[in-house]
């Protein structure tokens, strides 16, 4: 079986939550799908796996650094059938940045120890993520997102007209 992994589906799920939970809209800061905004200028880094260690970009934290914020950094730990979601001030991370990880890429990493409902970071003990809930995932619920990902990526591939000749044909369809 192969390893699984924390996709742009699993994101989005763990999006969705955030909005519904701080009645916001996120949208994308740049080309970066882990670092968002919602509509009060406020900064999100959502950040997602089934492992405990995770990495931040070069960018991202210098804009941090440069720009600094009450962003709240996301943690969403995936599993088999849910998804546990941990929020925490992203700031620790600048504050302590000489004890992270830093790769040949420049992303800086660290690693994550659960205790309780909370998760701290390994290399920052003062930085404790809260649980802000979990959300269920199952295989099937997975699946049909994905499905709907798929088909909302065919329908904008497609030109107006042939849109509106799949549009009509289902309307045809569902009048049958």
């Amino acid at each position: 079986m192969a390893k699984q992994k924390f996709d742009e589906i699993d994101r989005r799920k763990v999006i969705a939550e955030l909005e519904k939970e701080f009645k916001v809209h996120l949208q994308s800061i740049g080309n970066r799908r882990i670092y968002l905004t919602d509509d009060n200028a406020r900064r999100y880094c959502v950040l997602g796996g089934y492992e405990d260690w995770h990495g931040i970009p070069r960018d991202i934290m210098e804009r941090e650094e440069n720009d600094p914020s009450d962003t709240i950094l996301v943690i969403a730990k995936r599993r088999r059938t849910s998804i546990d979601i941990f929020c925490g001030p992203f700031s620790p991370l600048i504050r302590n940045k000489k004890k992270l990880t830093r790769t040949n890429t420049g992303q800086f990493e660290f690693n994550l120890q659960s205790r309780g409902a909370a998760l701290f970071v390994k290399e920052v003990p003062d930085l404790v993520l809260s649980k802000l809930g979990m959300t269920e995932y199952s295989q099937a619920g997975r699946e049909h997102d994905v499905a709907k990902a798929e088909a909302l990526a065919a329908l904008q591939r497609l030109s107006p007209e042939e849109r509106r000749q799949v549009l009509n044909s289902l309307a045809n369809d569902s009048e049958t």
